[in-house]
């Protein structure tokens, strides 16, 4: 009969959190497809969706490629196939119950002395019991909390009304929570904003000066997503008067963050000459950190540095593997490129 592969998950160790991720408690939930050759192997893998946080991604990435796999198989013998699982980065899961009720019992006493951020941490506490009682006292703290001129609190209203999360949907009210949070400095809700008039979301027009403005208040506080999107605005001319050195300086700050983003583009940058001195090495470095965090595009522009021995020596093993990432991560003119290389009939080591 036909199986699909599966990972036995008695024969690894729990993926270990992050320690950075913990300190700015990060959560939640990444897609991973391992590919299991016919011997059990893992063979390729890649991160399919994000948690949002690269740290959580790559532990999970790590810790469950070293556990055991059973290989699919088709026709009752083995084969190479593709599997798919998600894994899920849970502060506080039920057996930690307990202690999260402490918590909430030490950011009440605080709250009612008037601690607004005892009352948003509270809320976060009650948000993350997950049921539908804990949302809507989440809810109410942060109101409460945004009625105090609580950045973090307007910011997680803003979410909750985007997206009906815990609240009606309404994003003309989620649009003014979100703009009174980037207000009052807080840098994720201008990065957020920037994003917002840069693609025309939650019924905003397209405002490249707008999001640029929003983009710029963030990157002065050193958002790393935020040197990034500026960068990018910087060489597109949107919002901003085209100068690729400025967008090359705000890629290296991006990229010295560890944002694959910046990663990216600072070594596309370095990779073209374009806005600095061109310098192949460097780019494949700087490509290669992008890559080594999943980022699809980094492994297109990696791969084909690596099929024409750009800045690395030619290695068609590797270039295979990093297109056939990009091209899985729906990056469609990768697809387009591995389309081709078939069609003249180059096959991939995971053909032969």
């Amino acid at each position: 009969a036909d199986k699909r592969a599966v990972a036995d998950f008695n024969s690894c160790a729990k993926p270990e959190w992050p320690k950075a991720a913990l300190r700015h408690e990060q959560s939640g939930t990444v897609t991973l497809s391992y590919l299991i050759a016919a011997d059990g192997q893992v063979a390729d893998a890649v991160i399919v969706r994000s948690s949002g946080y690269p740290l959580l991604d790559q532990a999970a990435f790590e810790g469950i490629r070293k556990c055991k796999f059973t290989p699919g198989t088709k026709n009752g013998k083995p084969v190479q196939a593709w599997m798919q699982m998600q894994y899920v980065w849970l502060l506080h899961g039920r057996d930690d119950r307990a202690a999260l009720a402490r918590e909430i019992d030490q950011y009440r006493e605080a709250a009612i002395k008037g601690d607004v951020e005892a009352l948003f941490q509270l809320g976060k506490r009650y948000q993350r019991f997950g049921n539908a009682e804990g949302k809507k006292l989440a809810m109410r703290m942060f109101a409460t909390a945004a009625q105090k001129n609580h950045p973090g609190a307007m910011l997680a209203l803003a979410t909750a009304l985007r997206y009906g999360h815990g609240l009606p949907q309404d994003r003309v009210e989620a649009m003014e929570y979100h703009r009174k949070a980037a207000e009052l400095g807080l840098a994720a809700a201008q990065y957020s904003l920037g994003r917002i008039y840069q693609t025309g979301s939650d019924d905003e027009k397209r405002d490249f000066a707008q999001a640029a403005g929003w983009f710029r208040k963030a990157a002065d506080q050193g958002d790393p997503q935020a040197h990034n999107a500026l960068g990018e605005m910087y060489v597109e001319g949107q919002g901003v008067a085209k100068d690729p050195a400025e967008a090359v300086k705000l890629f290296r700050q991006s990229a010295n963050s560890g944002n694959a983003g910046g990663q990216r583009n600072y070594g596309r940058s370095l990779a073209l000459g374009r806005g600095a001195e061109r310098d192949l090495n460097a780019a494949a470095k700087w490509l290669q950190k992008a890559a080594d965090q999943r980022d699809p595009a980094a492994e297109g522009l990696l791969a084909l540095m690596y099929f024409n021995g750009q800045g690395v020596e030619v290695d068609d093993a590797e270039a295979f593997k990093l297109l056939g990432r990009a091209a899985y991560a729906s990056q469609t003119n990768y697809q387009v490129k591995l389309g081709n290389l078939h069609a003249n009939g180059i096959r991939t080591p995971a053909d032969q």
